[in-house]
């Protein structure tokens, strides 16, 4: 009975694994690789947007919860898309910020806070500070994947 349990969450951990091995394939035949210069914390070349195996946790999720809580998975995934666009090429930040405020609102709308407006104000401009600073953080060489 334990097996039947936990077999799901082995097969996707697998599966995500699988996932994040092509990308790293694909990521290097296509030059997404952050080549190493004197302000760099690294050494030897890295590869730029590993963090797409994320987004697909969430899908497998989403998929395996009949698609429930829509309005949130669309916000994560636009999420996603403008990191990874980031990681590739480098945007306007007024453009990842707009795509992140939409997405932030899309998400607390799918939550439904019943939050005075000045809260809610508040934990936008904190859901928007966080992310800029995990993707900040990840890009010094993946360092929030090791805390």
């Amino acid at each position: 009975m334990v097996l039947n349990d936990i077999l799901p969450f082995v097969l996707i951990a697998i599966l995500l694994v699988v996932v994040e091995l092509v990308y790293f394939r694909v990521a290097i035949r296509n030059g997404i690789v952050d080549k190493p210069n004197d302000r760099s914390s690294h050494i030897r070349p890295a590869i730029r947007g590993g963090g797409v195996v994320f987004i697909f946790a969430v899908l497998f999720w989403f998929i395996g919860h009949g698609l429930s809580w829509p309005w949130f998975m669309l916000g994560a995934c636009a999420i996603a898309i403008i990191s990874f666009l980031d990681d590739v090429i480098s945007l306007n930040p007024m453009v990842r910020f707009l795509v992140h405020l939409v997405s932030v609102l899309l998400m607390f709308y799918q939550l439904s806070p019943f939050w005075p407006i000045y809260l809610l104000v508040v934990a936008v401009i904190f859901c928007i500070g966080t992310l800029n600073a995990f993707n900040f953080m990840d890009g010094i060489n993946g360092i929030t994947g090791v805390y």
